[in-house]
């Protein structure tokens, strides 16, 4: 094992790396058979022609618990970093709810990162659970709230499968149906996004209890470089190898290729808050696109409201119960392109 990692920790530090290269952290210590079909699955992946030359591995149960630095971690074009189904002492957060600093680093270069894995917050936290500015979850995932698991809030069951949400025009790549290798998915996160970050799988189908919890995200921020996504799922996980590859491939791609510009604000719709400033308890929307989604926000980044409209140009929107202070409300068109406005409550 040591001289495993002597040679892994020589190829890191020594050689440089050209355009496309993708680096596995392997936070996995309890499922080795599962790091290993990941494995399988990205091999596979550069082999189909997504650009990706070579995938490096860096297992941190070989390295002595020894996580990569961000030096070692910029060299790459995009980091997935794997947890399998491992939720303790995972070298993601490095016993602090701030995360690694390294990791943080790294994404504050600018260069995307992917983190998969269940009880990946359960580390560090119990659902239900609120995130704040300084924590890894909020700041870096872009959550905004922990509130439910599969088997532990469906009294038992597990998540039958994950339906994609139309969120932009990237999402259609991606599958829209994901399954198991189980009937049910057990320990399966579903939270919350704060403002700025997108919903990208709920669980379903309809008629399951937590059918409509989000376990995927995207963290996208131009303003700050961030591109984090996150899957609080086990992808080894997915029904067969070809699903998984699949499934991987688009991740991998849509993140090296498709991040710049797929969420444009100032694409999106010229809508209209009618009265903004509003104290009478509702709002109306206009200049929307037919089949939109409408969502309200609080400054923390908390939905508290999210509509589909059907084939019409406007809609009405209840505040009652919202206390004075500044909202923020988003469109979502149908061929994804969205804008975000912000609402006064006096």
């Amino acid at each position: 094992m040591k001289l495993l990692f002597t040679i892994l920790l020589f190829s890191l530090l020594s050689f440089n790396v050209s355009a496309q290269k993708a680096l596995f952290v392997d936070d996995n210590g309890l499922n080795v058979a599962n790091s290993d079909t990941m494995i399988s699955a990205l091999n596979s992946c550069a082999k189909n022609a997504l650009g990706i030359t070579a995938f490096d591995r860096w297992n941190i149960k070989d390295s002595g618990g020894i996580a990569p630095t961000n030096l070692q971690m910029t060299k790459y074009d995009i980091v997935i970093w794997y947890c399998s189904t491992d939720g303790v002492g995972l070298r993601i957060w490095n016993e602090s709810t701030a995360g690694n600093p390294a990791l943080v680093s790294y994404i504050q270069s600018g260069k995307p990162l992917w983190v998969i894995g269940q009880d990946i917050l359960y580390d560090q936290y119990v659902a239900p659970s609120t995130f704040k500015s300084g924590e890894f979850a909020y700041d870096y995932l872009g959550l905004s709230s922990y509130d439910v698991q599969s088997y532990m809030n469906d009294a038992g069951k597990g998540v039958p499968q994950l339906e994609r949400l139309n969120w932009s025009s990237a999402s259609a790549s991606f599958p829209a149906l994901i399954k198991w290798t189980f009937a049910e998915l057990w320990y399966v996160d579903g939270c919350r996004p704060r403002l700025g970050t997108f919903e990208m799988y709920k669980m379903g189908p309809v008629g399951y209890a937590l059918e409509g919890a989000v376990p995927m995200f995207h963290n996208l921020s131009s303003t700050n470089k961030i591109s984090v996504m996150s899957s609080l799922f086990d992808v080894a996980l997915i029904d067969s190898y070809k699903n998984r590859r699949d499934f991987m491939g688009t991740g991998i791609k849509y993140l090296l290729t498709k991040t710049s510009g797929v969420l444009n604000q100032n694409a999106g719709q010229d809508f209209v808050i009618v009265p903004n400033p509003s104290g009478d308890g509702l709002v109306t929307i206009t200049g929307l696109s037919p089949f939109s989604t409408v969502l309200v926000y609080d400054a923390l980044g908390s939905i508290l409201l999210n509509r589909n409209i059907s084939d019409t140009t406007s809609c009405k929107i209840p505040l009652e119960g919202l206390s004075k202070g500044i909202y923020y409300v988003r469109v979502t068109a149908d061929n994804g392109q969205w804008s975000c406005r912000p609402l006064c409550i006096h």
